[in-house]
């Protein structure tokens, strides 16, 4: 008996994978551009023009928003949980940069990085996972393989606006390996977080604070900060997201496996 999951991208094809590959592709290729041109608003316009292609593809299929995560199904239990892992990465990290003596930027001047963060989240998260991660199911079979093709190209796809910027040095091989690690497991958790109830919204506000939790202090000139990857946080965060997924798939079976014994029974009345 199938779950949630596995019914929800078993209605993809080579086709539908063939065509989320070529906008990465495409994505890709523009990300480029805008690294080259180091341009934040040319690279929000790029991704604008995607969402819009991803959304306009969901539509016209006729397999609607939900196929790309965005649905009311669990939003009250999503939201919650989005509250929560949002929780587990902000108070380690708002600790972490107080004990180093950091100081808060004042609360108006996070408001306008705030907005494009939830803008650039959002829309990384529903074109990966939403639209990409479902749509590779038409040639690679759910499992772990798809998981770590879907986060690969996730950590890729960081790479030329880093570069561009100077954020990585690209003839630094263990530094590049470093990011692309970082990216990878945060890509992993992202998308356990999206499998928990194909939803885009607790991913879309994980996303957002891992981003925001690093662009909230004052930052002088010529000093460094040390923040780094939160590991203990993430390493939490992974391995609880773990268990309640096998939580949450335990009950559906169950509550499949019931389903079957009542109808079998009905029939034999």
């Amino acid at each position: 008996m199938a779950t949630q999951y596995e019914r929800e991208v078993e209605k993809y094809g080579k086709k539908d994978a063939l065509t989320a590959l070529g906008l990465y592709a495409l994505l890709f290729a523009g990300l480029i551009v805008s690294g080259i041109i180091n341009s934040v608003l040319v690279g929000l316009f790029i991704f604008f023009i995607f969402i819009g292609s991803v959304i306009y593809i969901a539509v016209k299929s006729k397999k609607g928003l939900a196929s790309i995560g965005i649905h009311k199904r669990n939003l009250l239990p999503a939201l919650t949980m989005g509250i929560v892992v949002m929780l587990v990465i902000f108070i380690p990290s708002l600790i972490r940069g107080l004990r180093n003596g950091y100081e808060l930027l004042p609360a108006l001047m996070l408001l306008l990085p705030l907005l494009l963060i939830i803008i650039a989240a959002a829309f990384e998260d529903i074109f990966f996972w939403g639209f990409l991660f479902t749509r590779l199911h038409g040639i690679i079979k759910p499992g772990k393989k798809i998981m770590v093709v879907t986060v690969f190209l996730f950590a890729v796809v960081h790479l030329p606006v880093s570069v561009a910027t100077g954020q990585v040095h690209l003839f630094n091989i263990p530094h590049v390996i470093s990011m692309l690690l970082a990216w990878f497991i945060a890509g992993i958790i992202l998308l356990l977080l999206f499998k928990s109830y194909l939803s885009v919204f607790p991913v879309i506000m994980l996303h957002t604070i891992i981003n925001f939790s690093f662009r909230i202090w004052v930052v002088e000139e010529g000093v460094g900060m040390n923040l780094g990857l939160p590991i203990i946080p993430f390493l939490v965060l992974f391995i609880g997201i773990c268990l309640w997924n096998r939580r949450l798939n335990r009950i559906e079976e169950d509550a499949l496996i019931n389903n079957y014994y009542n109808e079998h029974h009905r029939s034999q009345e």
